[in-house]
């Protein structure tokens, strides 16, 4: 039935007041809608389009006269699909319908679930909108999707807490007791600012949440040695405890066995030194070795042969010195040598003294290689410098171990012994083998030489005697002299001889010197084999000539003399007896004379100081010397009769020529058979032959004398030609 529009207020209002009693009934628990939300939240005109309404139907004892209902429309619902009433958006809002949900209109907090209307929206609940709302189990912590709650808010479950503690509806604040990872904790009852230390693989932020001081992936991770963290046992950071390396200077440390050094003093490392009776720093033993400390003695530890004394590492323990351990150890100056107890040391090799050198010679701390000049037995020398392979050889008397090791190549006993010619060894002076040098004889043709005197042949050529030759310049081989003699040409005058054929002239001289002979007489005596013919003599005369011998007459040895022979060479010499007008010496050395009215006498001599006994006279020729009609008248009277000095001719008063020494004369033309005869210019040849006269002992001159008497212009060439022979 149709009622109508209108609708009495009074009614309306008694109405509601009656539904409203009716709902007091409700089995709601108090405080609380039916979606849960407390009721003391909620602003009371809050709507709701969704949410069922309440019930209005009057309750079953109430009855309302029809009379008092009047014919209006139908009131409105939460249900109606219609925003009415004081719904705030359709079904929802206000007083009586469920709140809104977000998005729909509202005019107050209370219109929305969310308790939140903002530009007469309602907001969606979120953790930040400082209501309570949604799951929350205080404003906008707590409920799960907000925030764990502080302490003392309100909470469901322990999950609505920070401390995770949910006591009585209220959360309580966390401890590190109370077996739950909450306040600042990492984990449970660990970590943060206020409770221990995590353990291992707990939860962490930051490594001082863990024990082991490091927290990797936010788990705390097991202390390690590399972790630059002081954790575990370490003393310091990743050092000491025993499990992890030990630590360095100045590092913290608990005991000796913390530090590198092995030294812990005050809790702290203290530096390695060469004096702290710990094996530590670079150390190979305790205080020795590694390079700072002094080297290690003898059977110390080490790790190089430079941390030994005796510069030997063997399997990791230092070796006493030997001489041949390739190291300069001990005593020893250089390597494995000197110092005494090894070998001497080599050239260059490093020394002390003079002894620790194989040379013996130790200069500016380095053994000087040996010379022959350091006056010390060194080297090869087999005495003080000498001998050996480089150095001289050693003088008699000194030690030799060789005979090459000697001057005298001789090494008897050790010892150098002298140089004799006849040891058949090159020694001394000599230039070859017992020869040369001027001690020994000379040396035969090609052996060595250094100088001619060395050779028999006097001649040393390219360093060898070279056999003799008559052109070498050199009295050798058979010679006599110089290039000549025995196989070579004869010599000259004054040139060493033996016999005559050595001697290209003359003779070889008692003194064994090649001269010219004085007379033909010697030359044969020196060689009887000589033939007539032209030789040179010099009979003590001044100058040589050329003079003819007769080897044959009467035994041979004769010289013959002629005036030019006579005068030039032999001091022929005209004195006057009693002096002619004209008288001298022609251009042919033939003396002459011619006197005037009155008488003259002259004599001739010559001289042969090497002595002769005998003479005669070959081919001898005078001749007259008168002048216009006069005529020499010669051999007057007494023709066989002599002269009887060389003062008085014979016959006083007519001419005559005679021979002899100088004490008085022996012959003459007229003794000797010639017969008177009277010229102006004839030849008066002589009468006597090859007659052999005797000086009657030695004479050194001879003598011709002429003479004439009478008042005529008479005169005489005594000796015009022919020779003198004389032996």
């Amino acid at each position: 039935m149709s009622r109508s529009s209108t609708f009495p207020v009074p009614l309306f209002l008694a109405l509601s007041l009656l539904l409203v009693a009716g709902c007091s009934d409700d089995d709601t628990p108090p405080g609380e809608t039916d979606q849960g939300v407390d009721s003391s939240s909620v602003d009371s005109t809050v709507t709701s389009d969704t949410a069922p309404g309440p019930d209005l139907k009057p309750a079953p004892d109430m009855i309302i006269p029809d009379m008092l209902i009047p014919d209006q429309p139908p009131a409105p619902t939460c249900s109606d699909g219609k925003q009415n009433g004081d719904e705030s958006d359709i079904d929802c809002g206000g007083k009586t319908c469920p709140k809104c949900k977000g998005t729909k209109k509202c005019s107050a907090g209370g219109d929305c679930i969310s308790g939140v209307c903002t530009g007469g929206t309602c907001q969606e609940a979120t953790c930040t909108d400082t209501v309570k709302n949604g799951a929350e189990t205080d404003i906008d912590c707590g409920g799960g999707a907000c925030p764990q709650c502080a302490d003392t808010k309100v909470c469901a479950k322990a999950t609505d807490c920070q401390s995770g503690v949910c006591s009585g509806g209220v959360c309580v604040a966390a401890t590190c007791t109370d077996s739950i990872k909450n306040g600042g904790e990492t984990d449970t009852d660990c970590g943060g600012a206020s409770c221990g230390k995590c353990a291992d693989s707990k939860a962490c932020k930051a490594g001082g949440d863990c024990k082991s001081g490091v927290c990797t992936a936010g788990k705390c991770a097991a202390p390690t040695c590399t972790d630059t963290v002081k954790n575990g046992a370490e003393t310091d950071t990743d050092c000491g405890g025993g499990a992890c390396p030990k630590c360095a200077d100045t590092k913290a440390c608990g005991a000796a066995t913390d530090c590198t050094s092995g030294v812990c003093t005050a809790g702290a490392c203290v530096a390695p030194t060469c004096t702290d009776t710990v094996k530590n720093g670079a150390e190979t033993d305790i205080d020795c070795g590694g390079g700072s400390c002094a080297k290690c003695a003898d059977s110390k530890t080490c790790g190089a042969a430079t941390d030994c004394t005796s510069g030997v590492c063997t399997a990791g323990a230092c070796v006493a010195p030997s001489c041949t351990d390739a190291v300069k150890n001990g005593a020893e100056t250089d390597i494995d040598c000197g110092g005494g107890a090894c070998a001497t040391c080599a050239a260059t090799k490093a020394c002390s003294k003079a002894s620790d050198c194989k040379s013996g010679v130790c200069t500016a701390g380095k053994c000087a290689a040996p010379t022959c000049t350091d006056k010390i037995k060194n080297g090869t020398e087999s005495d003080v410098d000498c001998g050996g392979a480089t150095c001289a050889k050693c003088a008699d008397s000194l030690k030799c171990g060789a005979a090459n090791d000697c001057q005298s190549n001789v090494c008897s006993g050790g010892i150098c012994a002298s140089p004799s010619c006849t040891d058949k060894i090159k020694n001394g002076a000599e230039t070859d083998i017992d020869c040369g040098g001027g001690s020994c004889a000379r040396c035969a043709d090609s052996k060595k030489c250094s100088k001619a005197a060395d050779c028999t042949s006097g001649v040393c050529t390219g360093g060898v005697c070279a056999a003799p030759t008559c052109t070498d310049k050199v009295k050798n081989g058979q010679e006599t002299d110089v290039d000549c003699g025995g196989a070579c040409t004869g010599c000259g005058v004054g040139k060493k001889c033996k016999v005559a054929k050595d001697c290209a002239k003359g003779i070889c001289a008692a003194g064994g010197t090649c001269r010219f002979g004085y007379s033909c007489k010697e030359l044969l005596a020196a060689d009887s084999s000589l033939k007539s013919g032209t030789y040179t003599i010099q009979p003590g005369s001044a100058a040589s000539f050329s003079a003819t011998c007769d080897m044959t007459t009467s035994g041979g040895g004769w010289t013959a003399i002629t005036p030019t022979i006579a005068r030039l060479y032999l001091g022929g010499t005209m004195v006057a007896v009693q002096k002619a007008p004209t008288a001298g010496i022609d251009s042919s050395h033939r003396p002459y004379t011619r006197d005037g009215s009155g008488a003259h006498i002259y004599h001739y001599t010559f001289d042969f100081k090497s002595g002769f006994t005998h003479f005669f006279l070959n081919s001898f020729v005078s001749k007259a010397n008168a002048s216009g009609s006069y005529t020499s008248d010669t051999c007057y009277s007494n023709a066989n009769s002599t002269w009887k000095s060389w003062t008085k001719g014979n016959n006083s008063n007519h001419g005559d020529v005679a021979f002899g020494p100088t004490s008085a004369p022996l012959t003459s033309l007229c003794k000797e058979g010639f017969t008177r005869k009277q010229c102006t210019s004839c030849t008066i040849p002589w009468k006597g032959g090859s007659k052999i006269y005797s000086m009657g002992s030695s004479a050194t001159a001879l003598r011709i004398g002429w003479g004439e008497n009478g008042s005529e212009h008479e005169g005489y060439y005594p000796w015009w030609s022919g020779t003198i022979m004389v032996r």
